[in-house]
């Protein structure tokens, strides 16, 4: 199969495995925890752009503090 290299354009999205690979395959990726304001960035593979737009993160209030902190940084993907 074809070679392929995934890429980020910005510092806080990070591309696992240094976002190589051959044929058909998968890109993981990390995404940093947000305490500014709304942001996006583009991972590249081979030409082909994917846009990721992730909110701020805010921190539980100490009446939800049981709640799953990682519903609150939301993260979307999408290719135009």
């Amino acid at each position: 199969g074809c070679d392929w290299r995934a890429r980020s354009n910005v510092s806080w999205i990070i591309v696992a495995n240094e976002g190589r690979g051959s044929g058909n395959g998968s890109v993981n990726y990390f995404v940093q925890r947000n305490y500014g304001a709304a942001r996006s960035g583009v991972i590249a593979v081979n030409g082909q752009l994917f846009t990721i737009t992730q909110e701020p993160f805010i921190p539980p209030s100490s009446a939800d503090s049981k709640t799953n902190n990682d519903q609150r940084c939301r993260v979307n993907l999408t290719n135009p």
